[in-house]
């Protein structure tokens, strides 16, 4: 987003950066991790927000003390959760503990100040949903860069526990298989 020239507290949409997010968050619902989407976007060469807004003519610095200017996985994980780009404003997510201790503490997600449709979206609502869904169950890939469909979805009808995705090179695609995690742990 951008500020609005005639008004200054009005956002519009900054079409370029827009077709940045909504392929992060297509990429997301498609079946890609954070990791996955941060390597794309870096090896097709898409600028990152810092560099994005020096390109801009802003004056603006990496405000994580970050020295190359690449994507990287808390950016994606950030943007991804978000609620601005369903047009939804969001305040009061960190205050000062104290007047004479200037640290940010983070605020319960219960206590912030949430006004909806305030500008205009760039993510549809039912998307945005799908993606903190799919947030909440994390499938991270097999050593072999493998990762199922139900991965952080299945619990073990015995203990309740979360099932493992597991495979190996010298396996077919078929002798894919899911494991306990409490089984995993205690060998017995």
């Amino acid at each position: 987003y951008i500020k609005d020239p005639k008004d200054k507290h009005a956002l519009l949409v900054d079409p370029e950066a827009a077709e940045v997010v909504k392929q992060i968050f297509s990429l997301f619902v498609s079946g890609m991790n954070v990791r996955a989407i941060t390597n794309h976007l870096n090896d097709h060469g898409v600028l990152c927000p810092s560099l994005y807004k020096q390109r801009q003519g802003l004056n603006f610095r990496c405000p994580n003390g970050q020295t190359t200017l690449m994507w990287s996985t808390i950016t994606i994980a950030n943007l991804l959760k978000a609620p601005v780009y369903v047009g939804d404003m969001v305040q009061g997510r960190h205050r000062v503990k104290s007047y004479k201790i200037h640290k940010l503490e983070p605020v319960p997600e219960e206590e912030w100040i949430v006004v909806e449709n305030t500008h205009e979206a760039i993510i549809d609502r039912e998307t945005f949903e799908l993606v903190q869904e799919l947030r909440k169950n994390k499938r991270r890939p097999t050593r072999e860069g493998k990762v199922s469909m139900f991965s952080g979805l299945m619990f073990c009808k015995d203990c309740g526990s979360k099932m493992y995705f597991c495979t190996a090179k010298e396996f077919e695609h078929n002798q894919n298989w899911f494991t306990c995690a409490l089984a995993r742990k205690n060998k017995d």
